[in-house]
């Protein structure tokens, strides 16, 4: 009888490291799946921060590009004669004749073009001026230079004077 006795208090024991024995390899697949969804999620949470980095730096461009829209959309024809104007008196140029075209439509901006006839007494003031128009705040682009030469009275001055036509540009963008 001892030997019985014995048995059914061993039996529990055994049905206890059974249990255990076979508990242990499924918790050991359950912690190894776990750790492959924590690596998955820490490779999403790495991509997630990544676009997130990547949306603010293109909030911030749009920041930049709405104001640079800002900034080149306040043009207006009467304004930008008043700019040329202000710079030609800078640089030593006079302004002979100002003929604006029809705006050119685009579909991300509209083209402002105008012909401009100068005269200058030398090239340094040609080239002061358009120094100036490519340093001013506004966006010019000359589209066109042709420079023609004319003699003064030769008598009462010895220099001549440099006729300049220019066609300048400007944009406006759409919103």
């Amino acid at each position: 009888m001892t030997s019985l006795t014995h048995l059914n208090i061993n039996k529990n024991i055994f049905i206890n490291i059974a249990i255990i024995l076979i508990a242990l390899p499924i918790a050991i697949n359950i912690h190894k799946f776990q750790l492959k969804n924590i690596k998955l999620l820490e490779e999403e949470k790495g991509i997630e921060i990544k676009k997130n980095e990547v949306l603010e730096n293109i909030g911030q461009l749009e920041k930049i590009i709405s104001s640079y829209k800002d900034y080149l959309n306040k043009k207006d024809i009467s304004l930008v004669m008043n700019n040329l104007s202000n710079t030609a008196k800078g640089a030593g140029v006079n302004i002979i004749s100002f003929r604006p075209h029809t705006p050119e439509d685009y579909p991300m901006y509209i083209k402002y073009s105008f012909d401009l006839v100068i005269g200058v007494d030398s090239y340094h003031a040609l080239g002061k001026f358009i120094s100036d128009l490519e340093s001013s705040p506004d966006v010019y682009f000359v589209d066109k230079l042709t420079i023609r030469s004319t003699q003064k009275d030769r008598e009462l001055a010895q220099t001549d004077t440099l006729i300049i036509n220019l066609t300048l540009s400007t944009i406006l963008l759409r919103s």
